[in-house]
């Protein structure tokens, strides 16, 4: 497995977590599309390690910073973040 395949799939986890838990739509284009840019990511890590690290950071940021500050206010109140 690629090293940046992890941080995809966790910041894709992160982004199903937030739709599903606060807005209730457990929307499948979300892991399809984490899929997608998971392969992406692991194919240009082949041409370049740099790269493909490097996405997968700034996607995990991306969506820490989005979602994830939902998702932490969710599990810290037991209430959706509307």
């Amino acid at each position: 497995m690629a090293a940046s395949t992890g941080l995809v799939l966790a910041a894709g986890a992160m982004a199903f977590a937030d739709r599903g838990l606060n807005r209730n739509e457990w929307d499948i284009r979300i892991p399809v599309a984490t899929g997608a840019v998971a392969l992406i990511a692991a194919g240009s890590e082949k041409i370049t390690p740099q790269l493909g690290i490097g996405i997968g950071v700034l996607m995990v940021l991306g969506v820490f910073l989005t979602s994830g500050v939902r998702l932490i206010q969710y599990v810290s109140t037991g209430k959706p973040a509307r």
